[in-house]
């Protein structure tokens, strides 16, 4: 008799440790109850992105879903992926950082969405392939009498149409911050910066 209430004691612990996993990995392992609608939290923000969008997690773009395969190329241009709505909601999820914090933390900030306006010191311009890509270096700090100091290194590929950033250009940069960046000068000395991949700039001075 006592082995068998042992039994059924133990049966009932299985069965309620069974119903405690589940009810878990519902709650903490299931991104979408942890927002609302059909939202998905990454690193502790949920994203959205409105019916007929699906997030890109790898960049945090929502992109539109093509449902139809007869679309041709010229029509999918059309539709993908840089639409208004799209920048403007990337845009919005950038933040405004100070540069001595993603300088000294930066490992800390790797990945996050950022923002920053100042001045290009330096533009080096590739256009060996299909589409335009941009190394430069730009100030981001605006200093008391109007000039700008502290430096970043940005890697940006322009959207189609976008105006050739020059040496000189005020610009706004929304982008993902990347680390940091080390190449040497022209005095052949190795220099350290914060690195961000600029989705998004405008130019100020236009």
């Amino acid at each position: 008799m006592n082995n068998n209430k042992a039994f059924i004691i133990f049966g009932i612990v299985v069965v309620l440790f069974i119903l405690f996993a589940c009810t878990y990995n519902a709650i903490f392992d299931n991104k979408d109850i942890l927002c609302s609608g059909s939202g998905v939290l990454i690193n502790n923000q949920c994203y959205e992105c409105p019916d007929g969008y699906v997030l890109n997690e790898n960049n945090l773009n929502c992109e539109l879903i093509d449902n139809d395969n007869n679309l041709d190329e010229e029509e999918k241009g059309e539709k993908l992926p840089y639409s208004e709505w799209q920048i403007t909601y990337y845009k919005e999820n950038c933040k405004e950082y100070d540069y001595e914090d993603i300088y000294r933390y930066a490992e800390d900030h790797e990945g996050e969405l950022a923002k920053f306006t100042g001045k290009v010191i330096q533009v080096m311009e590739d256009n060996t392939m299909e589409f335009a890509i941009y190394e430069m270096r730009v100030n981001v700090t605006e200093n008391e009498y109007g000039n700008y100091e502290d430096t970043i290194y940005v890697y940006y590929m322009p959207m189609e149409g976008t105006p050739r950033i020059i040496e000189g250009d005020i610009i706004t940069l929304y982008g993902k911050l990347n680390g940091l960046k080390t190449y040497t000068s022209i005095l052949n000395s190795s220099i350290t910066i914060p690195y961000i991949n600029a989705f998004y700039i405008e130019i100020e001075n236009l």
